[in-house]
């Protein structure tokens, strides 16, 4: 593995580990956080569906029905 790939897999880890993006730019050294959007928009495309949908999972499963928000049943 080159160090290019290295640093590659580096990032898109960390990213999918879910560190913040502004972090991830200082790690690598770049000048600006929009080298590091566009570098890695397909794994943030990723992240953002896999939130949504744990979002959804999470609402679904524990969003309370109105009988319980109002204390009856």
């Amino acid at each position: 593995m080159t160090l290019h790939k290295l640093r590659h897999t580096n990032a898109t880890l960390l990213v999918n580990y879910g560190i913040d993006l502004k972090i991830v730019s200082e790690h690598l050294g770049h000048s600006d956080i929009k080298v590091t959007a566009d570098t890695y928009a397909g794994v943030l495309d990723k992240s953002r569906i896999e939130t949504a949908n744990k979002m959804e999972q999470i609402l679904t499963e524990q969003t309370p029905n109105k009988h319980q928000m109002l204390g009856i049943g």
